[in-house]
């Protein structure tokens, strides 16, 4: 055999033996994941639809749920999301509930969600619905789907872990496994090569945000650029608040924000301004369009958590002029966004020491605002800290740990980079204008300094899996505190 003959056959080999050894890994890992049927604690437990028949689920649904219900029993979670497609009286989610029901699980500990007719929306289902409060996520569906689930999971910055039961009628018979297990080796490969759809709202267009009891003490003004994506999500998390405070959405420098708005089912006031409105200016047009005596402002890519506006009223009630919410990332296993996390937010997450800790998210008595005057209208950052420096000592400043936002942060490096060094780039512009002539060199050397103190804060976390994610992202920590340097 010649030397052409001999790299045409080692080059053949390699076109066949790698795609081959990729997939006999893929089919090893699959067999490995789905023998996890322990479960652990968790903040709900979601069960992945299969087939129903005559509005009664198929064994292998049946062996899930059965599952689920013994998880449950189990007290591994106090919340059971059923997820299925085809919505309707017939639908998978509603037969689900109905059998799980009949399993002991009482009706109220049960979610149905009826949008999820694949595993990729099953997955996007869950990230809507939790709007960052679900910290952990149990996962319930037959052993050779549990490694596709998981895998679409991490790539949405999702905190699950899965359980299976430990035999469904598909695994318990030799060609229906066969056939099972090499058809998810096809889906495995399919979901890692075919790029994701884009975000769909948090609840299907129409469909209502729940709503808790309205109140007329908060207003909440959503602050807006050119229709940001997520705008409906923060509406949706603002509606869901118990109680319901007033809303108004300010937006600027384009887009249709009405129609998306109308589109998600969403009829609250917005207030458009054609040219770019600074944050100062757009809080001022929020604070004129609302009247309730106390004033609160959330960004279009921020997510206000269950109890956050409850928080607020009860810190204010208490004798506050001012109250400051706390901040966690919105992904909080991807580390491009728990990088950014660190690097922005750390002084002001919840377990942040208060000799440490920054105001941020803050909300206002209305006749403090009234009596103070507006927030600064030309500055891009730093309109908060001004107006904070403005009050009197007597004014009372408080911190609501219970005001929790849910951050959106770049979920890629490249997006991290970029926006790390435009946030650096508005840092020293800022101070610019204030007269300090040493900013060019204040702000690279306080972000690189700033590094050590966001891990020491990321080593602080009491939780060990959102600290563990906090600390995979000190790579990327180090890398984005450069690119604000520079």
């Amino acid at each position: 055999m010649d030397s052409l003959e001999l790299a045409l056959a080692i080059a053949a080999s390699t076109l066949v033996g790698v795609p081959l050894a990729a997939l006999a890994l893929t089919s090893l890992r699959i067999h490995l994941r789905g023998r996890t049927t322990h479960g652990r604690e968790a903040d709900v437990i979601v069960v992945f639809g299969a087939a129903v028949r005559a509005d009664l689920p198929s064994p292998e649904l049946g062996a899930r749920l059965r599952h689920a219900a013994s998880l449950y029993q189990q007290g591994h979670a106090r919340t059971i999301l059923c997820s299925g497609g085809h919505p309707g009286p017939g639908s998978e989610a509603r037969v689900m509930r109905s059998a799980l029901v009949a399993l002991g699980v009482p009706e109220q500990a049960i979610l149905i969600e009826e949008t999820g007719s694949s595993t990729r929306r099953t997955v996007e289902a869950v990230e809507r619905l939790s709007h960052g409060r679900w910290r952990r996520i149990l996962v319930v569906s037959s052993p050779y789907h549990l490694y596709r689930i998981e895998g679409e999971a991490r790539r949405r910055g999702l905190p699950v872990a899965g359980s299976a039961p430990p035999a469904t009628p598909l695994t318990t018979r030799l060609r229906p496994r066969v056939r099972a297990h090499l058809r998810e080796v096809a889906a495995v490969w399919w979901y890692a090569l075919t790029p994701r759809p884009r975000d769909r709202p948090t609840t299907p267009p129409g469909d209502p945000a729940p709503a808790g009891a309205p109140t007329d003490r908060l207003a909440v003004v959503v602050l807006s650029l050119a229709n940001e994506p997520h705008l409906v999500d923060a509406v949706r998390s603002v509606l869901a608040q118990d109680p319901r405070p007033e809303v108004v959405v300010v937006n600027s420098a384009g887009g249709d924000p009405g129609s998306t708005l109308r589109a998600a089912g969403l009829d609250v006031p917005l207030v458009d301004v054609r040219e770019r409105l600074l944050p100062g200016g757009a809080r001022n047009r929020g604070i004129a369009a609302t009247s309730a005596p106390l004033v609160a402002f959330l960004a279009a890519d921020c997510i206000a958590e269950p109890g956050w506006a409850a928080a607020r009223i009860a810190a204010h009630e208490a004798g506050a002029d001012a109250v400051a919410g706390v901040l966690t990332p919105a992904r909080p296993r991807t580390r491009s966004a728990c990088a950014s996390h660190l690097r922005l937010h750390h002084r002001a997450r919840p377990e942040a020491p208060d000799d440490d800790r920054v105001l941020a998210m803050l909300s206002y008595r209305r006749e403090l605002l009234e009596r103070q005057g507006p927030f600064l209208e030309d500055v891009l950052v730093g309109e908060d800290t001004d107006y904070l420096d403005r009050l009197a000592p007597e004014h009372v400043v408080a911190v609501a740990t219970g005001a929790r936002t849910a951050h959106r942060y770049p979920l890629t490096v490249r997006a991290l980079l970029v926006d790390q060094h435009r946030r650096g780039r508005a840092a020293v512009d800022h101070l610019l204008t204030q007269g300090d002539r040493r900013a060019r060199l204040a702000v690279p050397r306080r972000n690189l300094a700033n590094v050590g103190l966001a891990l020491a804060r990321a080593r602080a976390v009491p939780e060990p899996e959102e600290r563990r994610a906090l600390l995979r992202a000190t790579p990327l920590l180090l890398v984005g505190a450069l690119a604000c340097a520079l």
